[in-house]
C-alpha cells in the first residue's frame, strides 16, 4: 500500500486535468503543440484510402462469382495471415527505417496493392493474380498500420501518453469510418476501379503530410526550437 502522501502528491499533481476545463485543457494544449496541424493530417488520411477501398474487396469478390467460402478463405485466412506477417516484420522494419521513412515505404507500399486491385476488378485476372494481389495489399496494410500507430506513440506527451493516443485513435477511427461509408456511395456510382483509384490516390497523398511533419520538425530542431 502507498503512503497517504504519496497518494496526496500524486492527486495534487493532476488536479489541473479535472473537470469540465481540465477535459478542454486537454485538448488545447494538446493541439497546440507545434507542427500538430501536419501531424493531425496525417492521422486522418493515412488509412483513410484504405478504408475507403478495402471495405469493397469483399464485394468486388462476390460480384466475380466467388462463393462466400472461396471469399472467407481469402480475405479470412490468407489476407489475415498476410496482414499479421506483414504487422509482425513491420515492427522490425521501423526499428531500421525509424517512423520517417518507414511511413513512406509502408504508405507506398499500401497504395501499390490498392493498384493491383484495378486490374482484378477490371475482370481480366485468374486466381494466381488474385492470391497475389489480395496478399500484396494485406501485407503492406500491416505494415502501415505498424508505421502508423507506433508514430502515434511517439507523438504523444510523456506525462498523458494514454490521453494523447486515445485522442489520436478516436480522431483516425472516425475519419476512417467516414471513408468506409464513402467507399460503397463511390462504388455504387462509379464503379470498382474508381474506388480502388481513389485508394490509391489518397494514400499517396497522405505522405504529402508525413512529409511536411518531418521536414518541419528538422527545420525546428536545425534552427534551435
Amino acid at each position: 500500500m502507498r503512503e497517504p502522501e504519496v497518494l496526496e502528491r500524486e492527486e495534487t499533481k493532476h488536479a489541473p486535468w479535472r473537470g469540465w476545463h481540465g477535459y478542454v485543457r486537454l485538448f488545447t494544449d494538446f493541439l497546440s503543440r507545434e507542427r500538430m496541424g501536419w501531424w493531425l493530417v496525417t492521422v486522418a488520411t493515412f488509412k483513410a484510402g484504405d478504408s475507403l477501398a478495402s471495405r469493397m474487396i469483399g464485394p468486388l469478390l462476390s460480384d466475380h462469382g466467388l462463393s462466400l467460402s472461396d471469399i472467407g478463405l481469402l480475405t479470412g485466412v490468407v489476407g489475415a495471415t498476410a496482414g499479421l506477417a506483414g504487422a509482425l516484420l513491420g515492427g522490425l522494419f521501423l526499428l531500421r527505417l525509424g517512423h520517417y521513412k518507414a511511413l513512406l515505404i509502408f504508405g507506398a507500399m499500401q497504395a501499390a496493392g490498392f493498384i493491383g486491385y484495378l486490374y482484378i476488378a477490371g475482370g481480366g485476372y485468374d486466381i494466381r493474380a488474385l492470391y497475389t494481389v489480395i496478399c500484396m495489399e494485406q501485407f503492406a496494410d500491416g505494415l502501415s498500420t505498424v508505421a502508423l500507430f507506433t508514430s502515434m506513440m511517439d507523438v504523444c506527451r510523456k506525462q498523458l501518453p494514454g490521453t494523447d493516443y486515445t485522442l489520436q485513435a478516436a480522431f483516425q477511427v472516425t475519419v476512417s469510418g467516414f471513408a468506409a461509408l464513402a467507399g460503397g456511395l463511390f462504388t455504387q456510382m462509379f464503379g470498382y476501379q474508381t474506388v480502388f483509384a481513389a485508394g490509391a490516390a489518397l494514400t499517396l497523398f497522405a505522405l504529402v503530410p508525413v512529409v511536411m511533419y518531418f521536414r518541419t520538425a528538422d527545420h525546428l530542431s536545425s534552427s534551435g526550437k
